[in-house]
């Protein structure tokens, strides 16, 4: 039930963006379904998004998650580990979903709802036990800390200090499964496909704001400049330079670096986009 559920959504909500129909006549509060190059432009991840739920519906078909776990891996690098070659969820994920379902089940308590405490008290009991299995370090879990009750029954040992020395003591750890914050030209789903970085580029210059095109294109003069300020210096550097047609158009228009990365976030800091993805609603949700 929960993975239809989680499937629905994705095919209900994950690769559909809507936006105001200006076109409607008459109509105040007409909206549409935005074509891929609109939505890019509304939401820069939306390809990123559009991946991951494709790999969802591709799992639930064949049951096999291992190509999902790897993509999830890279875009939430401390909620796994690599097991034999395999990306494995970790304890840090495990906890993360034990967190939420802790706190539900409270909640449903609180309400007496019987049905609900029956259904979270189940889920928090499965996610205690893969918790358990998985690899890594225990984690501090709030409502599992200070000698709760909640700990005592289901025998969960506290964190190490090992651990609270760790980077995994961060809070973005336990909230999006990163140790640092990245931008979201930073995604590594466009580090391999840098083609969808393109699209997305072209749909924030075709369909964004006067102000965001403006920017885009300050970004990405100063993108062609500083590549041409790196080529000539390596040309005077090394006597012998070995060269390919095309072979730096598309790392000059597709790959950002460090001064693209700042160049962007400067530029676009106030158009900052979710990233609303399916893992999110199943730890928010499930």
């Amino acid at each position: 039930m929960i993975v239809g559920a989680a499937l629905h959504h994705a095919n209900t909500h994950g690769t559909k963006v809507m936006i105001k129909d200006n076109t409607a006549s008459g109509k105040a509060d007409a909206w549409k379904e935005a074509m891929a190059s609109e939505a890019r432009a509304v939401n820069p991840l939306h390809d990123v998004n559009s991946s991951r739920n494709q790999l969802i519906q591709d799992a639930v078909k064949t049951e096999d998650w291992s190509e999902y776990n790897e993509y999830q891996a890279k875009q939430h690098p401390a909620w796994y580990n690599m097991e034999n070659g395999e990306a494995v969820k970790n304890k840090e994920y495990w906890a993360e979903l034990a967190e939420s379902r802790a706190q539900a089940l409270k909640q449903a308590e609180a309400e007496n709802d019987q049905e609900d405490i029956k259904t979270w008290k189940s889920a928090l009991e499965s996610a205690v036990d893969s918790l358990k299995k998985a690899p890594g370090e225990m984690p501090h879990i709030p409502v599992f800390a200070n000698g709760s009750k909640l700990a005592e029954k289901y025998d969960i040992e506290p964190a190490s200090q090992s651990w609270f020395d760790s980077k995994y003591n961060d809070p973005l750890v336990s909230s999006q499964g990163k140790f640092s914050n990245n931008a979201w030209y930073d995604n590594p789903y466009f580090e391999e496909n840098p083609e969808s970085l393109e699209k997305t580029l072209a749909a924030i210059e075709e369909h964004g704001s006067s102000e965001q095109i403006e920017k885009a294109n300050e970004v990405n003069k100063e993108l062609i400049a500083r590549m041409e300020e790196e080529e000539a210096e390596e040309t005077n550097n090394v006597k012998a330079v070995e060269t390919q047609a095309g072979q730096t158009v598309s790392i000059r228009d597709l790959q950002t670096n460090n001064h693209l990365q700042q160049a962007l976030q400067d530029a676009l800091a106030s158009d900052e986009k979710l990233d609303v993805s399916v893992q999110d609603y199943l730890l928010q949700n499930l």
